[in-house]
């Protein structure tokens, strides 16, 4: 006799409170009574599968990947927790998977119908993590805003890419057994949410560039989303699409046989900006990385600035949120194995972790320190255009769309790292930067208003 069968009053007992505990949403007591369930029978199939829940639910998915992984072995035959595995499956291959999620709102625009205006904007897209990114740029779209306007996807990221992981739609046993755990929102793709493919006149926005190396977010790609079933139903009844550099709007415009516009990324204008004097004073300067998505992790760490140097710098790279550090570890270590890198002790020791900073301490930051980038490719660049619109020198990599944004005249560019850590020290081509960048009148080019203009004045708009 097994335990248990010895005591299947008690288990069953648990298994209900445990169940009243979830629905309730006290996570700690219903995993508290799983546990005592497999304490007295470890191989009670049901509590690992609840466990493997909670533990999803609550973002812990490695060890969500473990309770169902136990299941599966107990019951070869469970489908829903196969299909479940699966999916955690496909969110551990990426490292980054949580923290570059977008925000999406669905439902009606907050904004009046104009019915002068030629798209619908019920669909919003964001990125939590930027200080003013996407989110207030599409809201500088509202004018445009007519309920029965041409749908406008923000991003084609978001329904085709993070949240179309697979090409496969779940039998409705499963798509149903997802909605009684409360999980479907969270885990069913766009396919499975009826969001995709499109099937009425529809326009967007490519934010991804063409040339990310493969090692890295690859399915987040235009050249993966291009291939999927969804998007090639979709582009039938696509209208136009709009990228945020020109080096992008060719490749898809040759890609996809759409026309495309480009427009430049906005940003807000900040009250405080960079100021020379400042950073001269700056007895702790920086040369800090800001951001995270298509950057590499390592240049900052092998950036040849040690403790010690002329102008004092320490370097840095900013925690894009809280809780990260361990994701940007895991990047630092698959761009080492993949590039055949080490970094070197002398230069890691005179890097740091910054914690996220609240927006004022953030301007602070970009007002009297020196901020690097190397990126892997580029469109546009929430950190190039925040630095340009306060004008603070920035060290990068001179990628096409960098040079669309800065102008082929940019000081600060550079090819190699010994060349990066030489410019930081040179305090005339730092002032030379930020001159240029406070008159050559880019400035005026990423705020709200040009961003509308642009947008209003494009041949995709213009042809609705």
């Amino acid at each position: 006799m097994t335990e248990h069968s010895k005591r299947p009053d008690t288990i069953e007992h648990l298994y209900h409170l445990g169940n009243i505990w979830r629905l309730k949403g006290n996570i700690a007591n219903a995993e508290l009574n799983y546990q005592q369930i497999l304490a007295q029978d470890p191989t009670f199939v049901k509590a690992y599968e609840r466990l493997g829940l909670l533990m999803l639910v609550s973002g812990q998915v490695k060890k969500a990947r473990e309770y169902y992984a136990r299941a599966l072995e107990l019951d070869p035959q469970d489908f829903i927790v196969s299909k479940y595995l699966e999916y955690v499956d496909s969110l551990l291959q990426s490292s980054q998977a949580n923290s570059q999620m977008p925000t999406v709102t669905g439902g009606r625009e907050d904004s009046p119908s104009n019915p002068a205006g030629k798209i619908c904007l019920d669909q919003r897209i964001s990125w939590s993590h930027h200080r003013s990114g996407w989110g207030p740029a599409v809201k500088a779209l509202s004018p445009l805003h007519n309920a029965k306007g041409v749908m406008l996807d923000t991003a084609i990221e978001a329904n085709f890419g993070h949240s179309q992981w697979k090409d496969w739609v779940n039998p409705p046993e499963v798509l149903e057994q997802m909605k009684k755990d409360g999980t479907f929102q969270a885990l069913a793709t766009s396919e499975e949410k009826g969001l995709v493919p499109y099937t009425e006149p529809w326009v967007g926005f490519i934010h991804d560039p063409h040339e990310m190396p493969e090692w890295y977010e690859y399915q987040l790609a235009p050249q993966s989303i291009f291939k999927k079933p969804v998007w090639r139903k979709s582009l039938d009844h696509c209208r136009g699409l709009f990228t945020l550099s020109s080096h992008l709007k060719g490749w898809v415009q040759q890609q996809t046989g759409k026309p495309v516009s480009s427009l430049l990324h906005p940003t807000e204008t900040p009250e405080v900006r960079f100021d020379f004097g400042r950073f001269m004073d700056n007895r702790q300067k920086l040369v800090v990385q800001i951001g995270n998505w298509l950057r590499s992790h390592v240049a900052i760490r092998r950036l040849p600035l040690i403790k010690g140097n002329p102008l004092g710098y320490g370097k840095a790279f900013l925690e894009p949120s809280p809780g990260f550090l361990a994701a940007i570890e895991e990047i630092v270590r698959r761009e080492k194995a993949h590039y055949g890198v080490e970094i070197e002790p002398e230069y890691a020791a005179n890097t740091q972790a910054l914690r996220p900073l609240p927006n004022a301490e953030y301007d602070e930051l970009l007002a009297q320190n020196l901020v690097f980038l190397y990126l892997f490719d580029s469109a546009a660049n929430n950190t190039i255009v925040e630095c340009i619109a306060r004008a603070t020198p920035l060290l990068v990599n001179p990628l096409p769309a960098v040079r669309e944004y800065l102008g082929d005249a940019y000081p600060l560019y550079y090819d190699t790292l010994e060349e990066a850590a030489q410019k930081a020290l040179d305090l005339e081509l730092v002032k030379k930067a930020h001159d240029y960048l406070a008159h050559s009148g880019v400035q005026d080019k990423i705020t709200w208003d040009y961003f509308l203009d642009s947008f209003k004045n494009s041949a995709v708009y213009r042809s609705l």
